[in-house]
């Protein structure tokens, strides 16, 4: 017999999927690539509560580079699988103005601690840009449910790639090169360290935040946007 408390987690949880729906697709939650014509500007960095490795960053100050931004936090296990990735691909493509913006937007309290943050960085040997989104702002400008994801953005300023979760490093890796004119490679990236990745909390699958609803999932999935992406023909492919 279903109490209150429990009737009403079940349709918090169902609401909470239908606005991830209604907000970037069903191919996002079906692992299903989505293709867009024009997926628009990035949004500006909002609510920002400290800069670290870097001066604040207006989007405008970033026109004429390409940009990965990644949500990430610390304690989360999903999130440090992936940051190897973007910390490879900072190195490799910095040169050719490429960078990483890695937004912190934390899942707990202590996660907001600017000390722990800037622990951390240290711990993973950050470089690139690192934004402490402790009010959520720049995660609901961009209508972020998850940890991780990535967003590719051109050098016009138009986000033209979209990963939702882990995965799909390779097609990433290719898409980021095609857009800084750099040579592609057909093989997936190697694991670049992820031995050394560990966290207090072990989180299998993608986190979803989706309106204060924590959920689990299992897989990745990416949105592509065609025709910004076209200039090197790049096409991510979501996974189950």
């Amino acid at each position: 017999m279903l109490t209150p408390l429990t009737k009403f987690t079940s349709v918090a949880l169902a609401l909470a999927v239908l606005i991830a729906i209604a907000q970037v697709g069903p191919g996002a939650l079906s692992g299903k690539e989505l293709r867009f014509s024009d997926r628009g500007q990035a949004p500006e960095f909002a609510g920002i509560s400290n800069w670290l490795n870097s001066s604040p960053l207006p989007m405008a100050s970033l026109q004429g580079k390409v940009v990965l931004i990644q949500f990430w936090t610390f304690s989360c296990i999903n999130s440090l699988r992936a940051l190897p990735y973007a910390k490879k691909w900072h190195e490799i493509y910095k040169d050719k103005g490429f960078t990483v913006v890695g937004v912190h937007t934390p899942e707990f309290a202590f996660e907001k601690e600017m000390s722990a943050v800037q622990a951390a960085i240290e711990r993973f040997g950050i470089t690139y840009p690192v934004p402490q989104d402790n009010q959520f702002g720049t995660w609901k400008a961009y209508r972020n449910y998850v940890w991780p994801a990535e967003y590719l953005i051109d050098k016009s300023g138009k986000i033209v790639a979209i990963q939702f979760g882990e995965g799909n490093y390779g097609q990433i890796d290719n898409a980021i090169a095609r857009l800084v004119g750099a040579r592609v490679s057909d093989i997936e990236p190697d694991d670049p360290g992820l031995g050394a990745i560990g966290s207090p909390e072990m989180y299998f699958g993608t986190e979803e935040n989706i309106n204060g609803v924590l959920e689990k999932r299992s897989y990745s999935s990416a949105i592509v946007n065609s025709q910004s992406a076209s200039a090197g023909g790049a096409g991510l492919h979501g996974s189950r």
